[in-house]
């Protein structure tokens, strides 16, 4: 019975936080009208290439979420230039041996969105960071494979930052201009 009691309270209070949302302006990003609007402006983002191996990695994870069908517009508007790519490892979870048995990696990035139909223009800069961590295990590969399986995953983690900033940049302009 007391179970019953808190998990009705739980709902009442969660509906509660619920209500107000509708009438502060709250709208989904990615609602059906908006996600077509949203799909058409990244489509014509031109997403320059990135040094290195994880610069690579991060491009191709944009260009699967900007571009439908791996097809940018042949003449876009837009320029997407990231530089900056950090990363940064460190141990933690010493063990009385001095031995580490935890790691954290932050990955850092800048970028630039250009209007290249208005002389390079400036419309957007942004510093983004993802921190996650893994085990530093007695087996040096399987740290490896654990360490590389983070990047990629602190990567995608990126490139969704990047659309999603993008995305509400156009949305807020939009708004502005109604």
């Amino acid at each position: 019975m007391l179970l019953y009691k808190k998990i009705t309270l739980l709902i009442f209070v969660i509906i509660l936080f619920l209500l107000p949302l509708g009438a502060c302006g709250f709208s989904p990003l990615y609602k059906t009208a908006d996600y077509r609007e949203t799909a058409a402006i990244l489509k014509n983002i031109k997403i320059n290439n990135i040094q290195n191996r994880d610069g690579q990695i991060l491009r191709n994870y944009l260009i699967d979420s900007f571009y439908s069908q791996a097809i940018p517009n042949s003449n876009p508007k837009y320029r997407l230039d990231i530089y900056e790519l950090k990363e940064t490892v460190t141990n933690f979870g010493i063990k009385k041996d001095a031995t580490a048995t935890r790691a954290q990696m932050r990955l850092q990035i800048k970028f630039k969105l250009l209007d290249l139909w208005n002389d390079n223009k400036i419309l957007l800069v942004r510093n983004l960071r993802t921190i996650n961590s893994f085990n530093i295990l007695d087996s040096q590969y399987a740290t490896r494979v654990s360490q590389q399986s983070v990047k990629e995953r602190s990567l995608k983690e990126l490139s969704e930052q990047i659309a999603r900033e993008i995305s509400l940049y156009f949305k807020n302009k939009a708004r502005q201009v109604k």
